[in-house]
Formats: C-alpha cells, structure tokens, sequence
C-alpha cells in the first residue's frame, strides 16, 4: 500500500523522533558507565571533582550539587559536576550536558548559580527514594525554593549510588511530585514556608 505525502512525513518525523531517543539513552548509558567507574568515584565529597560514590549519602549528594553550582566557572564546571549525579533516567528527560547549561541560565534554575545562602530542609527517606526541600538566596537577593527528588540507583554501572532523578521548582514543583512517577511510595510534601532572612524578598 503506498503512503500519502502527510502520511510519509508522519513516519519520517516517528523515525527522526526513535534516533533521537536512541542517542539520548546511549549517552545517557555512555555517561553514568563513566561517572560510576569504581576506578574513576573514589572521589569524596571534599575533592575538587566528586563523582557518584556508594558512600556517599543523599544529604552529601544535594550539598555537592548546590556547592558546585554555587562556585560555577566561566567553563561551567560546576554544571558539569552537577551533571555527573543526575541519575540516567533524568539525563534521559534532560539530554545532553549543553541543554542542561542553557537550562540552568535561562530558568528559575538560575538562582542556583552564584547564590549567596542554603537553607536545607530535612532529608525524608523511605528506601530507595529521598527528597529534601532546599531554599536558596539568589546572587540577586531572591529567595526561591526546590525539591531535590533523589534514587539509589540499582545494577550496574551506578549500583548503590544515590543520584538525582529531579529537581522541582517552589510549590509548582511540590505539586509535580505528588505526580512523580519514581515517587509514589514517598509521604507527600506539603509546602511550607521557607526560612529566609527578613531582608530578602521571596518570588
């Protein structure tokens, strides 16, 4: 049976659509194969370059990641190290370090870069799953609040290591992860109202 034109770029898009996916889960793949190498994660928390380590706790793994968006370099450095944590089914969903780059600038991620204070909330686990919700003071004085959803990975190459599965925006994110799939067995988070400063205004 012979394809009408709409029909013919319907499949073309389905093909291009399957080969990016494809690509996405071999870097993916590529990446945690390299960041969980036991040759390579014997970094700890207090080396320049940290890797996902089994030792490493949830509460180290979000400290690592706040610290080193916090010191980024004009080489964005500390978005690779961040980079490095994000579990493979995130990196999936993110793609490729670029994209998280140009996520991190043009975002309300943004306030993570060069910011000026953390305030942590407690670290809620329950198995394989943690989440901790995180106020950061903003270069700019903003105070604005996420929630790092994090997953001790199971099987290789990253087995044992705690890894971000997501990071969710204020209370827009709150309501996200009562619909996170890797998330369901956790207690839901009701938003609270972040310890920050008088001084600062909140978003």
């Amino acid at each position: 049976m012979r394809l009408t034109q709409g029909q013919q770029g319907l499949a073309r898009q389905s093909n291009i659509s399957r080969a990016w996916s494809n690509r996405v889960r071999i870097a993916a793949l590529a990446l945690s194969a390299f960041v969980c190498d036991p040759a390579l994660s014997a970094a700890t928390a207090a080396d320049a370059s940290p890797r996902p380590n089994p030792d490493l706790s949830p509460e180290q793994v979000v400290r690592i990641q706040l610290a080193a968006l916090q010191r980024n370099d004009s080489e964005d450095g500390g978005i690779e190290v961040t980079y490095r944590f994000a579990s493979p089914a995130n990196i999936q969903q993110t793609g490729p370090l670029d994209r998280l780059v140009q996520m991190l600038k043009n975002t309300p991620y943004k306030a993570m870069l060069g910011h000026l204070y953390v305030d942590y909330g407690p670290m809620e686990r329950r198995g394989d799953m943690a989440r901790q919700r995180v106020t950061l003071v903003a270069a700019s004085g903003a105070a604005v609040t996420y929630v790092f959803i994090l997953a001790r990975q199971v099987g290789d190459p990253c087995d044992g290591c705690w890894m971000t599965e997501a990071v969710l925006v204020d209370r827009e994110g709150i309501k996200g992860a009562k619909q996170h799939a890797l998330d369901q067995s956790m207690p839901v988070l009701e938003p609270a109202a972040p310890h920050v400063p008088a001084r600062v205004a909140t978003l």
